[in-house]
């Protein structure tokens, strides 16, 4: 997602924090993109998309990969990473000339999303071409970094060997939130203009699997519990809309702040704001595991906040309850309520978990040692040739 051109969201904070966790590992870095994005502490070589619009968005990947390898000519690098997109040949079309190993980031079929996330519930036209080129890059790249054990799995279905798949889950950059920490929340309510009061914070690209449609009944649970507390959804997507009239036929639109999609600073000054934050998130709708590593989830704890979260696959493996976290059951909006007024009504506890949530981010979760444990595997690929 883009707000006034500028990438927002979990994929712009991933690429960022990959890009800053390589240096923070002394790995020289070329940036071969359009442009940069916010955060990141490599310079860009800008590669222009020389054709912008195409019949289906995926052929501007495939037509982009043309420029970056011309790009790419008078490059030596050790290995090549790509962040994969639908149709983008870039990253192998480069290791090929090059002779290096590929390390493709996969976060999961497009063709999938479009299926099972999409308000359309189809796939795109040319998805047969899309499935091809996918299944090739996987099976050529030396090694596949996803972010869940759902990921891995499924590429062990493909026939991607285990050898080749490192489950890596997303990541923070703790020392950069330590400005966001150092105020309290009352201090960023009042330099935002929010209501002094009890807030709670969600942050999210409105897609269907960040649970945002339980959202609204989780807020009218709440205020009946605690009629003060306020809220602050930022980010925008497909059910932003969705969100906000079922919000107004609760008659709860006063108690709620939805900025839309922004700058990564003032969103993380929002979610600063807040006393709780909630990764409300769902199974997924056909009954298959589900497959993510939220962003946000790691950017709480990198804020020293208490955290609400559904115990769903990754997210109950990072977050223990009543530890660093309380979790509910996915798709239950009395409990997560339950637990946010619980929190609201216990500043001592809500410092614990926050500090332990931190603690936790700190010791493990970093994009530093996100990029760690990468090197780590192209090195034992690289000796096991």
């Amino acid at each position: 997602m883009t707000w006034k051109g500028q990438p927002v969201g979990g994929a712009a904070t991933h690429m960022t924090g990959v890009v800053n966790g390589m240096l923070d590992n002394a790995v020289d870095v070329e940036v071969l993109a359009p442009g940069s994005l916010p955060g990141l502490r490599a310079e860009v070589r800008a590669v222009p998309l020389r054709r912008i619009f195409h019949f289906q968005p995926w052929l501007t990947q495939a037509a982009y990969a043309l420029e970056i390898e011309r790009e790419s000519e008078s490059l030596e690098p050790d290995f090549v990473y790509q962040r994969y997109e639908p149709g983008s040949l870039a990253g192998l079309r480069v290791a090929n000339r090059k002779r290096v190993p590929l390390v493709i980031e996969y976060n999961g079929s497009e063709l999938w999303v479009e299926q099972n996330w999409s308000a359309a519930g189809r796939a795109s036209r040319g998805a047969k071409m899309q499935q091809l080129i996918e299944d090739g890059i996987l099976a050529q790249a030396s090694l596949v970094v996803v972010v869940s054990d759902p990921l891995r799995d499924q590429l062990l279905e493909r026939g991607i060997p285990s050898a080749r798949i490192l489950v890596n889950p997303n990541g923070v950059e703790t020392d950069a939130l330590a400005p966001y920490r150092a105020k309290s929340s009352e201090q960023w309510r009042s330099a935002g203009g929010l209501p002094e009061a009890p807030t709670v914070g969600f942050i999210g690209t409105f897609g269907l699997w960040h649970g945002v449609l339980e959202l609204p009944e989780m807020i009218e649970r709440v205020a009946a519990g605690a009629p003060d507390a306020r809220w602050v959804l930022v980010g925008d997507g497909e059910y932003w809309t969705e969100v906000e009239v079922a919000l107004a036929r609760r008659g709860l639109l006063g108690l709620v702040t939805m900025p839309g999609a922004m700058p990564r600073e003032k969103a993380l000054a929002m979610l600063a704001a807040a006393d709780v934050c909630v990764s409300p998130h769902v199974p997924n709708p056909d009954g298959s595991r589900f497959f993510g590593s939220p962003t946000k989830l790691f950017e709480y704890m990198g804020l020293a906040k208490p955290i609400v979260a559904s115990d769903l696959e990754q997210i109950g493996e990072v977050l223990t309850d009543n530890v660093t976290g309380l979790l509910h059951t996915p798709g239950d909006a009395t409990a997560a309520a339950a637990a946010v007024i619980e929190l609201l009504g216990d500043d001592a506890r809500r410092e614990r978990l926050g500090a332990a949530a931190l603690s936790h981010a700190e010791s493990s979760y970093t994009w530093r040692r996100h990029c760690e444990r990468i090197l780590a595997a192209i090195s034992a690929e690289h000796d096991s040739d």
